[in-house]
């Protein structure tokens, strides 16, 4: 496992189809790898330990840091944010399981770590094992490929009525934070009713 090429794994997680860019880091722990995918707009990251326990790859680690206030600025963002970053986590592991040729990942997380998998348990079977074989690798493209397209639609569609939303996807640019600056309401303009005493 530690040979895994990061430069062949970060290609596979660039992608014109996702609203949000990434960075990855690896290293090197007991018994494993530690990777930190960083969602370079929002300031998220996604720590992610995988281990060689029993000459079987399992997750000790699944931690999001959320380095902002995004969920109060636009629910809509956030959550397409946390779905993302999820989803290219698995992505990630299905590629390393790939690469060191393993069957399955096991889950051995705590609930609060468990709690950003929620959303995903169709990829998982009630052992919270990932099958990571290329017929489930390809069921997990058609699924994410379907649920990204619903985001992006939902996204378009909000964004009439959350100006931090229109704001990001109007000008937003790959790779660069979308800082808080920018989600700064604009004043109110200056009324053209005259207000009569009473």
């Amino acid at each position: 496992m530690r040979d895994i090429n990061l430069k062949e794994i970060t290609q596979g997680l660039e992608g014109d189809d996702l609203t949000f860019s990434y960075t990855l880091k690896k290293s090197l722990i007991k018994n494993g790898m530690s990777f930190i995918l960083q969602q370079q707009e929002t300031g998220f990251s996604l720590t992610i330990q995988l281990k060689e326990i029993d000459d079987a790859l399992s997750v000790t680690k699944f931690s999001l840091v959320e380095k902002s206030n995004l969920e109060q600025q636009s629910l809509s963002l956030y959550d397409a944010a946390v779905v993302e970053i999820v989803l290219q986590a698995l992505d990630l592991l299905f590629m390393v399981a790939d690469h060191v040729d393993q069957p399955e990942i096991a889950f051995i997380i705590s609930k609060d770590e468990a709690i950003h998998l929620s959303a995903f348990t169709c990829f998982f079977d009630v052992h919270c094992i990932l099958q990571t074989v290329s017929q489930d690798y390809d069921m997990f493209v058609n699924k994410t490929e379907i649920l990204k397209t619903t985001v992006r639609r939902e996204l378009w569609q909000r964004q009439g009525y959350d100006r931090y939303l229109r704001n990001y996807l109007q000008n937003r640019q790959k790779g660069h934070v979308f800082s808080e600056a920018e989600f700064i309401p604009a004043p109110q303009q200056p009324s053209n009713i005259i207000a009569f005493p009473l």
